[in-house]
């Protein structure tokens, strides 16, 4: 018996129903392992592939929200300014998440759905959810699309960042290189104590992993450097001597145990690198370096 209905559907719309009050710069804190979104390396290229990191505060973790209307935003890495994106418009579970240039498409746009304190990205073109890969806790863990069960690997802090180059003022010590050709390690005496590299000669280097440089710009290196020779000379690279960024020259400083501190200013693309000191001459001893940015 119908009872006068007809079971007839004419029209059904299905509208986004995300916040739509987000418009700015975030960092993306993940609930369920407390690590940040972020641009693996700091790449600018197509295809750069978005991970969960520790916290460092760079333009590779901030990421530019813009409203299009009903909750649904596209979504910049700050790093590139290229937009979040499913890779080749898939709809599977598991489709990686990169940085593309902006085309307009529905994998560039996300639903923000708010979820508690939280917020879901949903892709547009999908209703799958932006979720760490096997829910994992780790550093470099990759981002994917997954089916929405409200996973909290699933779930971001949307932490408001600024909208200036962040600072860097970063200083190592020597000793605590990750690698090294040719060095030894000694106590110092120079204001803080504790140990210094010496020993080098030419041709010997010391490698630092894991460098952040939180934005494109001039930067200065500083070395705390001590010698009784004349005429030593340093160079700085990074990922191998990929990229040289300079040199500077060690001064006789009248003793192998009296310091001083010598600098030059290069420009540095953000991102993480490994951090090589090679002794172009050598006779001289380091005790730290710090970059600072300008």
């Amino acid at each position: 018996m119908s009872k006068g209905f007809n079971d007839v559907v004419t029209s059904l719309q299905v509208r986004p129903n995300g916040d739509t009050n987000l418009t700015g710069r975030y960092m993306l804190r993940n609930r369920s392992s407390g690590l940040y979104l972020d641009v693996m390396n700091g790449d600018t290229n197509n295809g750069a592939r978005i991970r969960q990191w520790t916290y460092n505060g760079s333009a590779a973790q901030q990421f530019e929200f813009s409203h299009q209307g009903e909750g649904v935003y596209i979504i910049r890495g700050v790093v590139s300014g290229k937009a979040l994106d499913i890779d080749a418009i898939s709809t599977a579970n598991g489709a990686k998440v990169h940085l593309w240039e902006y085309l307009g498409s529905a994998n560039q746009r996300f639903i923000a759905a708010k979820s508690g304190s939280y917020y879901q990205l949903i892709a547009s073109h999908s209703s799958k959810a932006i979720k760490v890969a096997g829910n994992s806790a780790n550093s470099g863990a990759y981002v994917e699309q997954w089916q929405n069960e409200v996973q909290a690997s699933s779930e971001w802090e949307l932490v408001p960042a600024t909208t200036t180059n962040p600072t860097l003022n970063l200083q190592k010590q020597a000793e605590a290189y990750s690698s090294m050709s040719g060095v030894g390690v000694e106590t110092t005496s120079d204001a803080g104590g504790g140990q210094n590299v010496g020993w080098i000669e030419t041709g010997d280097w010391l490698a630092y992993n894991s460098i952040t440089i939180p934005a494109s710009g001039n930067y200065t290196i500083e070395y705390r450097v001590a010698s009784s020779n004349s005429g030593g000379r340093l160079s700085v690279d990074l990922n191998s001597g990929a990229i040289v960024l300079g040199e500077s020259e060690i001064p006789n400083t009248g003793g192998w145990q009296n310091w001083t501190t010598v600098s030059h200013t290069v420009f540095i693309n953000a991102g993480t690198y490994n951090l090589g000191i090679f002794a172009k001459t050598g006779g001289w001893n380091i005790n730290w370096f710090r970059i600072v940015s300008q």
